[in-house]
């Protein structure tokens, strides 16, 4: 029989066989937030990873991503424990995790010095492959964090509100009806040009 990892090995060397060739083809992703429900995770989490960047490494250059664990419910993500996660071995790998505004920017104050020392401890740089905030002033926050650290960063459409006095997850809209741009864009727009600027 085929094990999972096997089987998700086979589908990733499907997708690189054929697009790998494309210039705008940078990355692959190994695994969006993969979930942990115990500690020994950590460990399988480390091994997987090095599993598949290194079956990945024999048919693409291009980089490789590997992303912070997600925590299934019931057990709470240990960051003493996440420095276990990362490829070993393989070169040309990189550090995808992500963080979000939800009305404050505790997430990234916690995250930011954590992603510092692992970055560090694994000699392997920082992409942050989603993001959003909800502010001209987060926004601003956001992104200035991430250009100091020298990180690359993609905006994602995930965005936290509140609808009903209630907390929630939901989609947002770049662009209007009429093709104009939305809030949300105009926010990042913004702040690129001015960061642009300022570089």
């Amino acid at each position: 029989t085929t094990s999972m990892w096997q089987t998700h090995q086979h589908f990733w060397l499907e997708i690189i066989e054929r697009l790998d060739a494309y210039p705008n083809v940078i990355a692959y992703e190994i695994l969006n937030e993969p979930p942990v429900a115990s500690d020994l995770d950590y460990d399988r989490m480390g091994d997987y990873n090095t599993f598949m960047a290194t079956e990945m490494r024999k048919l693409t250059d291009k980089y490789i991503i590997f992303n912070r664990e997600a925590a299934a419910t019931n057990y709470t993500r240990r960051p003493a424990l996440v420095p276990r996660i990362a490829p070993r071995n393989v070169p040309n790998v990189i550090f995808g995790p992500h963080v979000y505004w939800k009305g404050n920017f505790d997430d990234l104050t916690r995250s930011v010095p954590q992603w510092q020392e692992w970055s560090a401890l694994w000699n392997i740089p920082v992409f942050v492959g989603e993001w959003a905030a909800d502010t001209q002033a987060s926004v601003d926050t956001f992104v200035q964090t991430f250009n100091s650290n020298k990180w690359g960063w993609t905006w994602w459409r995930w965005i936290w509100f509140s609808l009903e006095n209630v907390n929630r997850w939901g989609r947002q809209v770049f662009v209007n009806a009429d093709g104009s741009a939305t809030t949300h864009l105009t926010y990042l727009t913004t702040t690129v040009e001015r960061e642009l600027v300022s570089f």
